[in-house]
């Protein structure tokens, strides 16, 4: 159905957006060599 498609590509995007947080704080954390 519509609504399941709506949530499901909420769902990724929140999950990228996720990722991309944690991508962030992992690069701040790591100490630049």
């Amino acid at each position: 159905s519509l609504k399941e498609t709506k949530v499901s590509s909420f769902l990724s995007k929140r999950k990228a957006h996720e990722q991309k947080k944690l991508a962030n704080v992992a690069t701040k954390t790591v100490p630049d060599r």
